[in-house]
């Protein structure tokens, strides 16, 4: 890590990359992951098991890179909120909804999908809370992640049936 000053790796560095659109951008970020899987959702028989785990496996990393770069270490207040304002207006919200959604059995992608919504929205304008539940169907699509993870958690033995309420 860097010190703060600009060096490579420091937080106000990232800060940049996220909040200046010359850059990186969330805009940018969030635009080649809809692209992967939108070529995914194409192309879904090309790769075998292994392309699709290869494509689960970024659509995860999406998800983690977009959650981090919101919750990242000493990134707070104001910084925070433009982060995430950043990021959810980037349509990141929506894509690691479709990207859990689209990976039902890969809980990887459920997991951090949801922890990355969350964090995103924790720290966004209420606005973009609204238009998320609204708009986006957020809740509900919530509700389709949990319960798909669940079955698949369930399938695989992964915990009693028991432990598994419906």
């Amino acid at each position: 890590q860097g010190d703060g000053d600009g060096e490579k790796g420091s937080n106000k560095t990232v800060n940049r990359m996220l909040l200046e659109p010359k850059e990186l951008g969330p805009k940018r970020i969030v635009s080649a992951l809809r692209a992967s899987l939108r070529r995914q959702r194409e192309d879904i028989d090309t790769g075998g098991e292994r392309g699709e785990r290869i494509a689960a496996e970024l659509a995860r990393r999406g998800c983690l890179l977009l959650g981090s770069a919101v919750g990242g270490v000493g990134v707070v207040g104001a910084t925070a909120r433009k982060i995430a304002d950043a990021v959810a207006d980037a349509g990141a919200l929506e894509y690691m909804l479709d990207a859990a959604l689209w990976w039902p059995g890969h809980l990887a992608v459920s997991n951090w999908a949801l922890w990355g919504v969350f964090t995103v929205l924790h720290d966004t304008r209420d606005g973009a809370k609204a238009r998320f539940v609204r708009d986006v169907g957020g809740l509900g699509k919530i509700g389709k992640i949990m319960d798909a993870a669940r079955k698949e958690a369930r399938a695989r033995g992964a915990v009693k049936n028991s432990e598994l309420s419906d």
